[in-house]
């Protein structure tokens, strides 16, 4: 089937309809120039207007996300991305996530899916990095990681506080407890073989 765009004007169409979303919700959401580290937006929440009598100083920090978007037609169940853009995005301890935004041939979005970069996720990206090292593939910027993001991730409906609710979701309301969950996950997920080994006499 021809389809209307190339790859690189339907990613720039998703990239706006993603930003979009985010101004829709109130969301401040800001965009990479340079895609080098994995992360095409810095989406952050306010502070809302209103506090629950703590001091200001001692209010939790608001949410917020390391978006990586990718825009596929629809029908597609997979993306592909750079290893050393999956590992960035896998080894930073506050929540990140790829967003899928599917596109019909009419240039009109089907949907979204939102995959947090956690657990079983997680737990693939850093086996395949491992993997690679085994093999001696070291430079991972050559190699790229098959995600199937309708199995992984979850649909969101198209709009701006549907998009809100799920990054509050993956961050949750304790970031310190975050933070602590997402280092160990990156410790113990996607080992190969036995992590201890010994012997006895």
């Amino acid at each position: 089937m021809k389809r209307p765009l190339n790859s690189d004007s339907l990613g720039e169409k998703g990239e706006r309809r993603f930003a979009e979303l985010c101004a829709d919700a109130d969301l401040i959401c800001n965009q990479s120039s340079r895609d080098r580290m994995g992360w095409d937006f810095i989406v952050e929440f306010p502070f809302p207007n209103r506090h629950d009598g703590r001091p200001l100083d001692s209010r939790p920090q608001p949410p917020e996300c390391r978006a990586q978007v990718k825009t596929v037609w629809e029908g597609q169940k997979y993306i592909k991305m750079r290893l050393s853009c999956a590992d960035r995005l896998a080894k930073y301890l506050y929540p990140t996530c790829i967003f899928v935004l599917t596109c019909k041939n009419d240039l009109t979005f089907e949907g979204i899916y939102g995959i947090h970069i956690s657990d079983d996720v997680l737990s693939s990206i850093l086996k395949k990095i491992r993997e690679c090292e085994k093999s001696g593939r070291i430079r991972i910027n050559r190699e790229f990681i098959k995600i199937d993001f309708v199995k992984y991730g979850r649909r969101i409906p198209i709009s701006g506080n549907n998009l809100k609710e799920f990054i509050e979701s993956c961050s949750g309301p304790d970031r310190e407890k975050y933070v602590l969950m997402k280092n160990a996950q990156i410790s113990d997920l996607g080992v190969i073989g036995n992590r201890f080994a010994g012997s006895f006499t």
